[in-house]
């Protein structure tokens, strides 16, 4: 059953829609950041979300028809992911069927976002275009006898697009821009590149193969600070793993987070340095060894889509902004639920003009990595 949905989904992930895609990341990036003010200090969690639900919201629903809609899913979705570290250790699954007020919330978001998928559907089945989003997508894809995905079927994978594309950018995004507030000469090299590139204006598309530091921040993002930091899967037959016997219907987790951080892979893990990323290493590294998306069949789908708006969003924040901790801010730490998610991250906005060409070393040159904050 995965393997056909994979299949038919495939087609809303074709790289050739990812021009049209990026286009509205652009647009909606930049449309969070005409909120900020010089000298205010942001949520950069928080603002980060904002970006990421508008991009994924537009991704899914690209029509103004069906707005009131993305609007409802976009709310009811972070119901959704607040509650899915607790349904997927609970031990006892019966739990998450008493009618407790957290799973009430639950039940009530999943009926909100089903009945706003539906309608806007059934507006796009009425209107008969297609709107270049995922929506259109997962309307046009046919199985191998023609048929249609269920009404249920293009419900469930709106809401695993949603839940998938929001937080887990969101997070990447701010641990990259914590990592550039605490270290100067990083963000130093990455202003001269987009600058370089962008001269002040907001990323797009065509700026993708210019912005190589922007893209590895963004790797080693994912490296140091895999935002799915644990993963389940199900023993599908008895099985011997590494001499442990495991039967049929176990569930097995893996943590990525600990896999990124292994010496005996990564030397000196603990350092923050995309320029681990420079050499054709990356190319030969087994895929078992970076698992930001997971792997295997079930690999995230989105996983170009992500690091797209990952790169554009940095990229542009970076052209127009310097951001730092303002003075007497908390100590940023971890919260480790479905997400390695930072708590506590407040910086200050600050407006920069681009930088002078030749100012300072070339783009490329490395430098110490910095220590982890």
């Amino acid at each position: 059953y995965h393997r056909e949905q994979r299949r038919l989904l495939q087609p809303a992930f074709h790289r050739g829609r990812l021009p049209a895609q990026a286009g509205a990341m652009t647009r909606e990036i930049t449309a969070v950041m005409e909120q900020w003010r010089d000298g205010n200090t942001i949520d950069v969690l928080a603002q980060m979300h904002t970006i990421t639900s508008r991009v994924v919201s537009k991704t899914i629903f690209n029509s103004d028809a069906v707005s009131e809609a993305a609007q409802i899913v976009r709310e009811a979705v972070d119901v959704i992911i607040g509650s899915i570290f607790h349904r997927m250790v609970m031990p006892i699954q019966a739990i998450n069927r008493l009618p407790t007020p957290a799973n009430l919330r639950y039940r009530a978001a999943i009926t909100r976002i089903h009945d706003a998928v539906t309608h806007a559907a059934d507006e796009y089945r009425r209107d008969g275009c297609d709107h270049a989003d995922m929506l259109s997508a997962l309307l046009a894809a046919r199985d191998h006898n023609g048929n249609p995905l269920s009404d249920q079927e293009v419900r469930e994978q709106v809401i695993t697009l949603l839940v998938a594309g929001i937080d887990t950018t969101g997070v990447a995004l701010s641990w990259a821009l914590n990592v550039l507030a605490h270290d100067d000469e990083l963000r130093s090299r990455l202003h001269r590149e987009v600058d370089a590139t962008l001269r002040g204006r907001v990323a797009t598309w065509d700026d993708l193969p210019h912005l190589d530091l922007t893209a590895r921040v963004i790797t080693e993002t994912l490296r140091v600070y895999s935002p799915i930091w644990i993963i389940t899967r199900t023993v599908t037959q008895d099985v011997d793993l590494a001499g442990y016997f495991l039967a049929a219907g176990s569930t097995v987790a893996y943590s990525p987070y600990l896999i990124h951080h292994r010496a005996d892979l990564y030397p000196d893990p603990e350092r923050f340095n995309p320029d681990r990323w420079l050499s054709d290493l990356p190319q030969r590294r087994p895929r078992t060894q970076l698992l930001p998306f997971g792997g295997g069949p079930r690999k995230c789908i989105g996983d170009t889509l992500a690091t797209t708006e990952a790169t554009l969003a940095l990229a542009s924040i970076a052209a127009r902004w310097t951001l730092t901790p303002p003075p007497g801010a908390p100590a940023v730490d971890v919260k480790a639920n479905v997400f390695l998610t930072p708590r506590n991250l407040y910086l200050r906005t600050e407006t920069r003009a681009p930088t002078k060409p030749g100012a300072g070393p070339p783009v490329g040159t490395p430098t110490p990595p910095s220590s982890i904050p």
